[in-house]
């Protein structure tokens, strides 16, 4: 077995899990190419992402949190694994936070780039280090759903809903540029 860091977290692998991994993020980071996996490849992230991740099934009551245990969105839709690893989905009506886009990604919502970004990217407010996609277009590497948002589930809170204890109100979801 081998230990791989994965954010804050660690977590042992099989050296062949460890290798198709670090191939994948090695690629990633060099701006190489995000579908570098080949489909036994991609099989075999998944399973250790499921593994990793220790999420199950849930049911449609989830929310997810920030930092400051205020939401992100409520109900999650559904929990999708990926090459990147797992995502939470949720859609516009279930953001509860502003969210902003970074001034480095304006170019994803520009005329230029029309058709060839495939999500655009997004923080909630006061929360620069958390990357909430907005998917425009599927993608090899996951199961993503265009005008879905997601989140990973390594960088937010979450808990169901019968923790919290509360209702809350709709409110609009707004979108800043930072």
């Amino acid at each position: 077995m081998t230990k791989i860091i994965y954010g804050s977290d660690s977590f042992d692998a099989t050296e062949k899990e460890a290798y198709i991994f670090h191939k994948f993020w090695r690629n990633v980071n060099n701006r190489k190419n995000y579908n570098s996996l080949n489909s036994a490849e991609s099989g075999i992230i998944r399973e250790l992402y499921q593994r990793i991740s220790n999420i199950k099934e849930y049911d449609k009551t989830f929310d997810i949190l920030l930092p400051d245990r205020s939401f992100l969105a409520t109900p999650v839709r559904r929990l999708v694994i990926g090459d990147h690893g797992p995502y939470y989905e949720f859609d516009l009506e279930a953001c509860r936070a502003p969210l902003i886009i970074p001034r480095d990604q304006l170019f994803r919502i520009s005329d230029e780039y029309g058709g060839l970004v495939k999500y655009e990217w997004y923080h909630p407010k006061n929360y620069p280090h958390i990357k909430v996609y907005y998917q425009l277009a599927t993608v090899k590497y996951a199961d993503y759903i265009p005008e879905m948002f997601y989140v990973s589930p390594f960088e937010i809170s979450d808990v169901p809903v019968e923790a919290i204890g509360k209702e809350f109100k709709k409110e609009e979801s707004l979108l800043f540029i930072s």
